[in-house]
Parts: C-alpha cells; structure tokens; sequence
C-alpha cells in the first residue's frame, strides 16, 4: 500500500480542530467527512488525533511505502490500542538499539501465520518509521504492552497465540498473576513486605481505618479506584478494600513512585517516574485524574502529612530500589516471571526517613515516555525504560 498524502493528513488535521469532544466522537465525524478508505489513511488519522490530545514524548511516526528490513530475527513489541503509541514504544526501540538488538512494534492486526506484515521501527534519522514490510524478518522474542483496557487480558492470550513460536518476555502465565491485585498483595504479605492491608473475609471495613482505598481486583489504569468512608462500604462489597498509606506527598498530594524493574534471574530496579494526584483527597492515577512527573521531580518535593518538607537520603532512595527489587522477586514466578515489571510503591514517614510500601506490580507497564534511567544515587534525567531487557 502506499502512503497517505501529505494534503490528506493536513486535510484531516484542519477538520478536528474544530470538532469537540471525546477521540471516539471526532474520528466518527472524520470518517464522516472525508473516505478513510486504507490503512494508511486510518493510521494518519490516529496520528491527528493523537497529536490533538497531548504533547508528543516521541517522534511523529512518518508513514512510508512499503520497506525492508534486516533479514535478522527481531523483538515484537505487541500492541492493539493505537492512540499514543509512538509514546510507549519509540523508548524501548531506543533501548533496543542502544544495547545493540534489533525491535520492531506491531499491532496486533498486522499479525500474519506467525509473523508479521507490518510495523513500526526506529528509523537511521532516529525517528519511527511505519510502513508494510516485504519478506519480513521471524520473531524470536515478543513483549506485549499497550494492549485495550477494556479486554487486557483476552488480547495478551490472543496475541501469545497468534506467535507460538517466540519467547514471551511477558508470558500470560507470569502477566496473569500481576493482574490480580490481591494475590500479588497476599505474596507480598507472605514474604513479610510492607504492603497495604486487605479486608480479610467477615471483616468491616471499618477495621481499616475511618478512610479506606476501594478498588477492582483486576483493575488498571486507576479504574474504579476510589478514597471513601469506610462506614460506607458494605460488608458484601466484590470490591478489594485497602488501608491508606503514603502519608508523604508531594506538596500535598498523594503521590505513587512507579518503578521499572527487570528480571533476568534476579531482579533490577532501572527506571521510573511519579504518579501526583490532582487535589489531596485525589487518587495517584494518571487514570483517575493525576499528573505524570518526573522521579527526580517528586524526590525533591516530597512532604509529610503536615505540609513539613521532607529531605530524603542516599538510605533512603536504596531502600525504595530495594524494596521495589525484593517486590518482583517475592512473586516467586520463576519462568514466567516478566522480563519488566513496573513496580508502584507508596511512601510513608518513619522516624529513620522513609518507609517504602509496595502498592501494586504490572507485567504490562505502560507510561515509558515518561521513564528516566535511575542510578544508585538517586533519580537520573537520561530517558529510558531498561537496557537489561535487551541482553
């Protein structure tokens, strides 16, 4: 196929600066008004909407004509949610290339018998090129991540078996157990790390405290997360029921520290980024109104619950790494423990600094746009999500 042209996508970008509302809303009004008869002309409208609802942290992808590449055999990385894509997958290409490996993005429908007939890739001016691929080169290896919120788990089992053959970095098996929140607490609490505790059966909620986190057992993204009254939670709530921890926020607000880490045998704390609530009654999620900033960011804004500035330490900063480390290792997953494993961690006061508390642990972690390389020190500001991975 070939790609769309340039009057097309300016065309299209002209016509949704003046169509309000939601993304769904806006391309109806597109495919009403111009013929998004191709491929290639309904990724260019994915790009314009993407470039209309946030500020890019990656290159624009430049959709080409059809292309070559290396006859070396390559690591997918899978997806089937196309908004902000280029977001979550131009970093780890970066990786890739930096640690010498080669990687490709592709979205799920461009799966075909075992390989693939079209992708995204890093390009040599550095930028993301997407375009079908002739004689495309065998997947040895594949991660899935930025899959569709609505049917996570289904499109990763789809997806691991549309590629039978390839290593899963990311095997559904390891996923699976990541996903459900109150196993990955009840490991955790088994292996005596602090981790918020869970409404025990015949329990009220009350046990918990006056205020108490009400949240899916399979929830992402901060879906259906909520700070209630524990008076008004009944004791048939399906809903997990959590205690409030993270009494150290960031000027105020809750704040979740999200860290990378990968697993090899054992595991690696490499990158990461914070997670602020939108007002002091908020939830951390970027999903349930929060803001994504920097680690580094964060570290040096932190506060106690009376507003007092917080400085932390050396100590301090390699107890979280450690912790968020002892977290993934604690899942005792063995071969289907995920090659990156995003890591969320509270922060409460203690009277030697900082007390860490792991909150929750994504086998899909998303937000790599955002991730900075940590170092033993402290937050780094080098963009990354990890370089193990690739080795």
């Amino acid at each position: 196929m070939c790609a769309p042209s340039a009057d097309f996508a300016r065309a299209v970008a002209a016509f949704l600066a003046d169509v309000p509302g939601p993304r769904a809303r806006r391309r109806a009004a597109v495919e009403a008004r111009f013929p998004v008869d191709s491929e290639e002309r309904s990724r260019a409208v994915d790009l314009a909407l993407d470039a209309l609802e946030s500020a890019p942290l990656a290159p624009v992808p430049h959709l080409a004509p059809p292309q070559r590449l290396p006859a070396a055999p390559v690591t997918a990385l899978c997806f089937s949610a196309f908004p902000h894509i280029a977001n979550e997958v131009y970093p780890l290409l970066v990786d890739a290339c930096v640690a010498g490996a080669s990687a490709v993005a592709v979205h799920r429908d461009w799966l075909r018998d075992g390989g693939f007939r079209r992708a995204l890739w890093l390009d040599d001016d550095g930028g993301l090129t997407e375009a079908d691929v002739l004689d495309a080169p065998p997947i040895a290896r594949a991660l899935a991540l930025a899959l569709d919120l609505r049917h996570e788990r289904a499109d990763h089992a789809r997806l691991e078996a549309a590629l039978p053959g390839a290593h899963w970095l990311n095997p559904t098996a390891g996923t699976d157990v990541l996903d459900d929140k109150a196993q990955t607490g009840h490991l955790w609490g088994q292996g005596g790390l602090p981790t918020p505790r869970m409404r025990r059966p015949g329990e009220p909620a009350t046990a918990l405290g006056e205020t108490v986190i009400v949240k899916s057992r399979n929830g992402t993204e901060g879906r259906g997360v909520a700070r209630v009254p524990a008076a008004t939670v009944a004791d048939d709530d399906p809903r997990l029921v959590m205690e409030v921890r993270g009494d150290v926020t960031v000027r105020g607000c809750p704040c979740a520290l999200r860290l990378n880490v990968s697993w090899d045998g054992a595991p690696h704390a490499e990158s990461g980024y914070a997670v602020v609530a939108g007002t002091p009654e908020g939830i951390a999620s970027a999903g349930a109104g929060g803001r994504v900033i920097a680690l580094a960011d964060a570290w040096a804004a932190l506060c106690r619950a009376d507003g007092t500035p917080v400085a932390p330490t050396r100590a301090d900063w390699q107890r979280l790494l450690a912790l968020a480390e002892a977290g993934v290792a604690a899942l005792h997953l063995g071969p289907a423990t995920p090659a990156l494993v995003g890591v969320d961690l509270l922060l409460d006061a203690a009277p030697d600094g900082l007390a860490p508390v792991l909150l929750e642990a994504n086998g899909r972690p998303a937000g790599h746009g955002h991730a900075r390389f940590v170092t033993p020190d402290g937050p780094g500001d080098e963009p990354g999500v990890s370089l193990r991975i690739w080795r």
